[in-house]
């Protein structure tokens, strides 16, 4: 990785500068048996219609023997610098990378004997920036205090798919999950939506209820906007406290959790609202003619139970899945620790070179900006565990708060 170095540079105003541009390229290897046939044991015998006893059976999968890696290629551009005798520390990057010839799991007609198998296909391209500002407002022989803010942008594209696809479902299922579609951002969220007038007014039917359309679109984007991160530590000696608070901007979900805790009625949100009111969903009626052609739009005017807005018009009861969206905006006091260092004296006596003993706490309070506020759900748990999907929360467990001591000993 080329660098350039100019230490000293500025009369001690500039401490340090480092310039640097970096090249790479890695693989992605696919998970085992996705290029090789294989039979499934099956530990229990079991007869079939014919009387054979069956012990193995044929994989659903299609192995596919001219699988490659993914290619992975990045191109890095970045600054590093400490200026006024290291009380400020800048680094700064801009990366682009892309991956060719993506692993990607491709649906097979049952009529061949297999569901799936795997092929190279697509390019999908990120671009970003990454920054880091570390200041240091107080340094003296026992104090020192830093803090530190961290900002990351991403933007994703697929750029392009196999040959005669324009999507490729990347996680849930084929009317409601993560897709890659040429030209969009990576897992798009796509389900069933709410037709609009064209004026971008909701259309309600003739029962008071959203009409929804034939077919499913997309009504979300997982990725966020930007990210950052505020860092702090204050030492005195040989005690310190330091603590993190995260903030995601933007970037969708689909969340159970939200919508659940309301549309039962169980969420603290409603303990001032009056549930026996009628409402009237917010929208327009369609006006036709007599062949059924649309003809204009009237302000919607049909009363519903409180239990038809909040339960039957949300993905919960069956609503369109694009009344379950929220904007993901959120923040987290990620942790707090308060460690102290026993002194030399003490730890030479043991024939050790330090223990230090912190108190650490984790996940401590958040926030989902953008979503009842009592429904507490959290925007940074994923249905989908640590696969590829994003953006779904499907009434998840809640997050726990953690506590804990460490002890580091240093021999």
């Amino acid at each position: 990785m080329p660098t350039a170095a100019f230490p000293d540079f500025g009369a001690g105003v500039l401490d340090f500068l480092k310039i640097r541009v970096a090249y790479g390229t890695s693989a992605n290897f696919a998970t085992p048996y996705l290029t090789t046939p294989y039979l499934g044991l099956n530990s229990q015998n079991r007869t079939d219609a014919n009387g054979n006893v069956i012990t193995s059976r044929q994989a659903s999968l299609l192995a596919n023997p001219n699988l490659k890696p993914e290619l992975l290629k990045e191109t890095e551009v970045g600054i590093e610098s400490q200026l006024f005798e290291n009380r400020i520390k800048l680094n700064l990057s801009y990366y682009d990378r892309s991956a060719k010839d993506q692993i990607i799991r491709r649906p097979l007609d049952p009529s061949t004997g297999y569901s799936a198998t795997f092929i190279n296909a697509g390019v999908i391209s990120n671009k970003g920036i990454e920054a880091s500002l570390t200041i240091t407002p107080v340094k003296t022989a026992d104090w020192t205090w830093d803090i530190t803010g961290n900002f990351t942008k991403n933007v994703s594209k697929v750029e392009s798919l196999p040959e005669g696809s324009k999507e490729i479902l990347v996680n849930g299922f084929t009317n409601l999950g993560n897709f890659a579609i040429e030209g969009q951002p990576i897992n798009v969220i796509k389900g069933s939506y709410t037709e609009k007038a064209p004026d971008g007014q909701y259309i309600i039917n003739e029962s008071g209820n959203y009409k929804i359309a034939n077919e499913i679109g997309i009504i979300g984007n997982p990725n966020p906007k930007w990210m950052g991160s505020l860092i702090t530590s204050l030492s005195w000696k040989s005690l310190s406290f330091g603590m993190q608070w995260d903030y995601v901007n933007g970037g969708q979900t689909l969340s159970y959790t939200a919508q659940t805790m309301v549309g039962r009625g169980v969420a603290k949100d409603l303990e001032n609202f009056d549930p026996t009111l009628p409402l009237i969903l917010p929208g327009v009626l369609e006006t036709t003619d007599g062949s059924g052609n649309v003809t204009g739009y009237t302000p919607n005017n049909l009363p519903l139970t409180t239990a038809g807005v909040f339960f039957g018009n949300t993905i919960i009861g069956g609503g369109p899945n694009d009344r379950g969206i929220y904007d993901a905006t959120r923040v987290r006091f990620r942790e707090v620790s308060l460690a102290y260092s026993l002194p030399k004296s003490v730890v030479s006596k043991m024939k050790l070179r330090g223990i230090n003993v912190s108190l650490v706490g984790n996940n401590l309070w958040f926030r989902a900006i953008n979503a009842p506020k009592y429904a507490h759900a959290d925007f940074d748990r994923t249905a989908f565990g640590g696969s590829n999907g994003a953006g779904f929360d499907f009434l998840g467990g809640p997050s726990a708060r953690r506590y804990g001591v460490n002890v580091k000993v240093t021999f």
